[in-house]
């Protein structure tokens, strides 16, 4: 029931959270370039890679902050991508105290569109994603792999990164597969923008269909943020475009 986390690097306390399906060993390309600024600490959320057992219920945002705040040191920086930067949003208003910056990659207040939100993907498309993954989860798995990387500048070797890393570590379990996709389409944090009053940077891949970057643009100017655009990145920039994540990570954060 241990919640796996990789500490490398001296520096001031600096977590990283994952998105949905991944693992900690997915910030591979930059983990080199942070650590020389940064003391790393390289989360594996509950259900997912060497965390897999570490899962509980409920598996809700809440829970999963509860889970993994107490295993980090008590002042960070926390940067969340995809997934992971919904649970770091809800991680600033559950504990803000804790959390010295706020830095959210490819991330959406919302994931699934409605009435009132078109910066998201269509609900048919992710229910028939949904679907695919309990039907067939290794062909569905790596065509999600591939959307991530669709759009940038060098989509094949995104996907190569992208791949490599993912098959380092166990396979999550379907229920945690289900989990975080009960999340994805679930959350909607459009109205608790407000409450957030830690100081935040926003960095959005302008080509991610994933997560449209209209999304990220949105969240930059609700959230008062500073928005970082790297304009031939989809929905992984820190793995097409490592040089430049770091080097805005580390201007931004020092």
């Amino acid at each position: 029931m241990t919640i796996h986390i990789e500490t490398t690097g001296s520096g001031p306390d600096l977590v990283l959270l994952h998105g949905w399906g991944m693992h900690g060993g997915v910030w591979q390309p930059v983990k080199s370039l942070l650590a020389q600024y940064f003391r790393l600490h390289l989360i594996d959320i509950p259900g997912f890679g060497y965390s897999a057992e570490a899962m509980s219920e409920p598996y809700t945002m809440h829970h999963l902050v509860e889970q993994m705040r107490q295993k980090v040191p008590d002042k960070i920086l926390l940067c969340g991508w995809s997934l992971g930067g919904q649970i770091a949003m809800q991680w600033a208003l559950q504990q803000p105290e804790q959390l010295a910056r706020l830095v959210l990659v490819s991330v959406t207040p919302k994931f699934v569109n409605s009435a009132d939100w078109k910066h998201g993907i269509q609900q048919e498309e992710f229910d028939q994603f949904a679907d695919g993954i309990q039907s067939n989860y290794q062909p569905a798995m790596t065509r999600f792999l591939t959307l991530q990387a669709q759009g940038g500048d060098d989509p094949r070797e995104t996907v190569r990164e992208l791949k490599q890393h993912f098959f380092q570590r166990p396979a999550p379990a379907l229920p945690a597969l289900a989990a975080g996709l009960a999340l994805l389409q679930n959350n909607d944090l459009r109205h608790d923008i407000d409450m957030i009053k830690v100081p935040a940077l926003i960095m959005h891949g302008e080509r991610d269909r994933i997560v449209p970057y209209a999304a990220g643009k949105w969240l930059a100017e609700q959230m008062n943020a500073k928005l970082e655009v790297q304009k031939n990145a989809s929905h992984a920039p820190f793995l097409s475009h490592p040089q430049w994540f770091a080097d805005t990570l580390i201007r931004h954060l020092q």
